[in-house]
């Protein structure tokens, strides 16, 4: 659900929206038919929620851009068929920005290795001389079996992860990657506001999948209460138990209006769309985050068990509160559209 619902819905729409003519009939329909898969590509190594500093460069030669750069963490990397890339065209900040279509298969276009799961998380040295460009990265990091810090050079990672199994993950490399100038969303400069309103989407559908999880928890968990006893009774017999169940269905239920009132507010194009996404982003992702893992202490020794389904929640969940913009950015956009009224 994470790599249909978000990357593909979000690139396609942003296409839809934003790409010409030619470039909805081109792109949409085998992203709509779910013939092709997309990928959306903003994050880099040294980029994450300050978006606007990324330095994957696009330079125009002819009627064609020539990307060197990496992006870090992308969903569906080296599976999707389309990469909807941010990429610098123009001087620093938001402005330079521009959004550009890099189909799979393009000369220059390649991938990390897939990310294994549910480890440490270390970046692979590649040695001085591996790099994208000029756009080479260094990544000091301090995961290293030993607590030593090791100053990574190089655009080739190995990513371990917690959760998210049932997906690809992947850095997007591009070098002297050759892409056609017919294939920018846009115009020159607009790539940073495409990706931003991309993301008011993403962030409805990143809670939606947390909501997903949450509800099917509280089933569990419910279940569960039912079958196991301790001290001769069973544990829904427990007054404590009782009032854990009804805040968590509460929670969920609070999340489901939310998520749906910023979806509304979204479809309506309405002023107030950004801040109700990112309440809702906020406000579901922790909700749920903290449902699943009510809903796991309620099962005591069992949902630790990776038999017992109610662990994948918890796993899988924790990185909605990160994903589409981190919560702590969430609450700076909130701010933000508060203090400017």
């Amino acid at each position: 659900m994470s790599f249909l619902g978000v990357p593909v819905s979000m690139c396609a729409w942003m296409i839809d929206a934003f790409g010409s003519e030619e470039q909805r009939h081109r792109f949409c329909p085998p992203l709509c038919a779910m013939e092709k898969f997309a990928s959306y590509c903003l994050t880099e190594p040294g980029s994450g929620s300050d978006a606007a500093s990324l330095l994957t460069s696009a330079k125009r030669q002819g009627d064609h851009y020539v990307l060197n750069g990496t992006k870090a963490f992308i969903s569906g990397g080296g599976e999707a068929d389309t990469y909807v890339v941010m990429c610098r065209t123009g001087g620093p900040g938001p402005k330079g920005i521009s959004c550009v279509v890099v189909e799979k298969g393009a000369p220059g276009l390649s991938f990390g290795k897939k990310e294994k799961k549910d480890a440490l998380q270390c970046w692979r040295h590649e040695g001085p001389d591996v790099g994208v460009g000029s756009d080479r990265w260094k990544k000091p990091h301090h995961s290293m079996a030993d607590g030593r810090a090791e100053t990574v050079v190089g655009a080739t990672a190995l990513i371990f992860q917690m959760g998210w199994n049932s997906q690809p993950t992947r850095a997007v490399i591009f070098e002297d990657c050759a892409v056609p100038v017919a294939n920018r969303i846009g115009a020159e400069g607009q790539g940073f506001l495409i990706a931003m309103q991309g993301l008011n989407g993403g962030r409805v559908n990143i809670a939606s999948c947390s909501l997903g999880a949450a509800h099917a928890s509280v089933i569990l968990a419910r279940d569960h209460l039912k079958i196991r006893k301790q001290f001769g009774v069973p544990l829904a017999n427990n007054q404590y138990l009782q009032f854990k169940l009804a805040d968590m269905a509460t929670r969920l239920v609070a999340s489901r209006m939310m998520i749906r009132s910023a979806a509304v507010a979204l479809q309506e194009e309405r002023e107030d769309a950004v801040a109700l996404c990112s309440m809702a982003k906020l406000f579901a992702t922790d909700e749920c985050f903290a449902i699943c893992n009510q809903a796991l202490q309620m099962h005591g020794g069992y949902g630790y068990l990776k038999d017992y389904v109610v662990q994948q929640y918890v796993r899988d969940t924790r990185v909605h509160q990160i994903l589409e913009g981190s919560n702590e950015v969430m609450r700076m956009l909130v701010s933000r559209s508060l203090l400017q009224e």
